[in-house]
């Protein structure tokens, strides 16, 4: 999960009456998203490993200049999940490590070196991100750059064989992407598969459902 899980109420001036929920029902909301989502899949005997990052619409202030740093919803969604997790007993379900303060998550997934990021305080080229990332971290060599933050689904190749695979967002859109940004991307997830620490297939999952 890259990021804007929920779409805040406090980001703009205008934008609080056009929001469906309140902040604190978009918050136990998700929760209860994320969790039945990630509980589904152990159903079909699969183990999962859950990445949640945060990003610019989780901040609790909204306004990221007045917000303090890590003081995001995205803490309350992971560690309302790792609660009901330990209360259902369900050993198939790990909440991976997150930096809530940068908004990322580093791991390797079969030989594949990923970064996780939201991507709103990062180089938004694909290139300059993929090229700083590696030149800044090089302890953390990166092949993958999996970002949000954009609303829209897009794949760019890298030097020797990397890549950055921008996600789209749970929430799509909304009057202010559509009236300022000429925005209405339907709510959609991506799909990745990866295999011998290659990618296999890649896949953007529409689940607009209005």
């Amino acid at each position: 999960n890259l990021g804007d899980t929920i779409e805040n109420c406090q980001m703009r001036d205008n934008q609080s009456y056009d929001c469906e929920f309140v902040l604190a029902e978009q918050i136990v909301q998700a929760k209860r998203l994320l969790y039945w989502f990630v509980t589904e899949i152990t159903n079909q005997n699969r183990n999962v490993t859950l990445y949640s990052l945060g990003g610019n619409h989780t901040r609790m202030a909204g306004n990221k200049d007045k917000n303090l740093e890590k003081d995001s919803s995205n803490i309350i969604i992971n560690e309302g999940i790792r609660d009901m997790i330990e209360l259902s007993n369900n050993n198939r379900i790990k909440i991976g490590e997150v930096d809530y303060k940068d908004d990322s998550a580093y791991f390797n997934l079969d030989g594949l070196n990923i970064l996780a990021i939201h991507g709103d305080n990062r180089p938004s080229e694909p290139k300059k991100l993929f090229d700083s990332e590696n030149s800044m971290n090089f302890n953390k060599p990166v092949n993958l750059i999996l970002r949000g933050h954009f609303h829209n689904f897009n794949i760019s190749s890298q030097n020797n064989g990397g890549m950055v695979i921008t996600n789209n967002c749970l929430f799509g859109y909304n009057p202010y992407s559509i009236k300022r940004l000429s925005c209405n991307s339907n709510a959609s997830q991506s799909l990745i598969v990866v295999d011998n620490g290659k990618i296999d297939n890649i896949k953007n999952v529409d689940l607009q459902i209005n």
